[in-house]
């Protein structure tokens, strides 16, 4: 269209011998033509890799960080990133061409200054456990007359996170094992202090260290432990069965320890493959969700 419109004009120019349209004619073509290097320029030479991007539950957006390293070179304008993430459908020709097509899940579009490494975050929806590899990437840009379209494709093997299930469920609190014969409480309470933690959503006020917040030392809970067998809780799969779904199940499974770990109580679990013993440290934490993420049933 572009090209019609030139022509058109030093046609006509031509034709009435019209030195104004010769010279708009000949100023456009050299705007045209300096617009196209510019638009490739904007992405060449520009080195991307990627990292894993930390862990989120089932239905929570997730980012991949991506590094753009632009050092040697001049500030970059109107990069757009898209992810195909969950698009089953193949791209067809005329998308390729369509700048406004609706086949990306997830559109970013951000600038980068000069000579520096910079970090971009790509957000990722999530709709299901386990891990999550974001695939083919779409970088391109039409900077800086919009008339021209350049782009490149990024195969980034290291470009997935990892879902937890969705922490939800109907069954109670399972009751914590004793070694005397005492059962646990979902608060962990005891007769002795045993030190702080920080203030997690949903915790009693009662626990709230309320001195240490009059000294703006922020809010912090009061911990007790009694008798170390009455805070320990083993997590089984077998305890989930009647719930008569797999993903439901380790739903349930997850929100138990969540409630164990913002407590925290002592806790372990066990899968037909795996068993951990109880503990409440936060790479246990870490370690059980993984282990329910990356569950698959025999």
């Amino acid at each position: 269209m572009l090209g019609v419109i030139l022509i058109t004009i030093l046609l006509g120019s031509m034709q009435y011998s019209n030195n104004m349209g010769f010279l708009l004619a000949f100023v456009l073509t050299a705007m045209s033509l300096l617009g196209l290097f510019y638009t490739y320029y904007n992405l060449v030479s520009l080195t991307i890799s990627a990292s894993a991007g930390e862990s989120v539950f089932a239905g929570d957006l997730g980012n991949i960080p991506l590094w753009f390293d632009n050092r040697g070179f001049s500030a970059r304008f109107a990069i757009k990133i898209q992810s195909f993430q969950g698009v089953t459908k193949p791209l067809t020709f005329r998308d390729l061409f369509n700048l406004n097509h609706q086949s990306a899940t997830q559109t970013t579009t951000f600038d980068l200054n000069a000579d520096q490494l910079q970090r971009i975050d790509l957000p990722i929806l999530t709709d299901k456990r386990g891990l999550l590899k974001v695939g083919r990437i779409t970088l391109s840009t039409t900077f800086p007359l919009g008339l021209f379209y350049a782009w490149t494709y990024l195969e980034l093997h290291n470009a997935q996170l990892l879902v937890y299930p969705r922490p939800q469920g109907i069954l109670p609190f399972p009751q914590g094992l004793a070694n005397e014969g005492h059962s646990a409480s979902l608060h962990g309470d005891g007769e002795d202090f045993s030190g702080f933690r920080s203030y997690i959503l949903g915790d009693s006020p009662h626990h709230i260290d309320w001195k240490a917040a009059a000294r703006e030392r922020g809010l912090l809970i009061k911990q007790f432990s009694g008798n170390e067998g009455a805070q320990q809780y083993v997590f089984n799969i077998q305890d989930v069965a009647s719930l008569g779904d797999l993903e439901l199940a380790l739903s349930q499974l997850c929100d138990w320890i969540i409630q164990a770990h913002r407590q925290g109580l002592h806790y372990g679990l066990i899968l037909p493959t795996l068993s951990l013993s109880p503990n409440n440290e936060e790479t246990h934490y870490h370690l059980c969700l993984s282990a329910l993420a990356n569950f698959e049933s025999t």
